[in-house]
């Protein structure tokens, strides 16, 4: 049966709030039996579906469920090294034909619901020992962040600030607290009416759309990135965007060293994440979303509005308005961009915003 989107799902979830909603909606991948069980245990691995993936693992030869177990505790892809260092490279191809894992540039999970069982009854020396396993194939690779979440994961690590990250992972170095703060100054103008906001163009998964509400949920090994575009503005105009955002996947997504949520205005890129301060970055300033955010970003007449996600298990409500400039209106904080500074792609506008 095809499964549930996230608005035909709201139904199962009732009056969950939207963290964990998103939560059980994403880690069930949408599919209504598994949504349920979530529901009615709150709890995002039920025992009944544990139970039924073990049982269906206990068909396997013992040396391929012991294989099986052992890359469990890897959302990652996994390659050929890990796969000979966890001692399941021979079982690969007995895994895939069973349809428990398949091959994408690397092996991983057909079903991630299968893997995330698998792991959750791990004896915890196991699960530690196959962390640290995997946290020094990584490291011999070069991947220090996939490392250092494995070796959290094993209880006995650097904490990942430690790290020192290969150049080009500057959303992961922002994320992780290493890169210092943008300083930008304010001023207030003041909005009027509503103006339309029409959509142009939608791809990639995930985005839906209820009533004035916009729902970007992500799940594991998502894909091609989501992408949402509208139509140019005829007259100066100030767009608010409003919402929630949360991420769920390692380390808060750095996994794909990018920002859960890009804004395109213009020649801009704005980035939401979860960070507690303004960050400027190479190409975009990184702003802050912890749970609830709201900003105000300037938008010229003819300028390009697009909204872009390439993030795993992200998940985003939220919410557009463009509005008139009226010096009569309500007033509101604007941040100024500087035209030097990351992300000021020839373009005039700036961005304002509470968080």
């Amino acid at each position: 049966m095809p499964h549930l989107s996230f608005v035909e799902a709201q139904a199962l979830l009732g009056d969950l709030p939207f963290a964990d909603a998103a939560r059980y909606y994403l880690r069930s991948r949408g599919r209504d039996e598994l949504l349920e069980e979530m529901v009615r245990a709150r709890h995002e691995m039920p025992l009944k579906f544990r139970a039924a993936y073990k049982i269906e693992a206990r068909r396997l030869r013992r040396r391929s469920r012991l294989a099986l177990e052992r890359i469990s505790v890897c959302p990652e892809s996994i390659n050929a090294e890990l796969a000979r260092r966890s001692g399941s490279e021979e079982d690969l191809e007995e895994l895939e034909r069973r349809g428990w894992l398949l091959y994408d540039g690397g092996w991983r999970f057909a079903d991630p619901v299968a893997r995330r069982a698998l792991e959750h009854d791990l004896p915890t020396g196991l699960k530690h020992q196959y962390h640290l396993r995997a946290a020094s194939v990584w490291e011999e690779a070069g991947e220090q962040l996939i490392a250092a979440w494995h070796r959290l994961q094993s209880g006995k690590s650097r904490h990942p600030q430690q790290i020192a990250y290969r150049e080009g992972q500057k959303y992961a170095t922002a994320l992780l607290g290493s890169e210092t703060g943008g300083n930008l100054s304010k001023k207030r103008i003041r909005v009027g009416e509503a103006l339309p906001l029409l959509e142009s163009s939608r791809r990639g998964v995930g985005l839906e759309q209820l009533g004035s509400t916009w729902f970007l949920l992500r799940p594991e090994f998502a894909g091609e990135p989501t992408w949402l575009e509208f139509e140019p503005f005829e007259e100066d105009a100030l767009l608010h965007v409003f919402g929630q955002l949360w991420t769920y996947a390692p380390l808060s997504g750095a996994f794909q060293d990018g920002p859960p949520l890009v804004l395109h205005v213009g020649g801009l890129r704005l980035g939401l994440g979860p960070v507690n301060e303004v960050k400027p970055l190479d190409d975009l300033w990184l702003l802050p979303a912890l749970g609830s955010f709201e900003y105000y970003l300037p938008m010229p007449a003819g300028t390009l509005l697009a909204i872009e996600s390439s993030a795993d298990e992200v998940a985003v409500k939220f919410e557009l308005q463009a509005l008139s400039r009226d010096e009569n209106g309500k007033g509101v904080s604007i941040l100024d961009i500087p035209l030097n500074g990351p992300a000021a792609l020839g373009t005039r506008s700036g961005f304002a915003g509470r968080s």
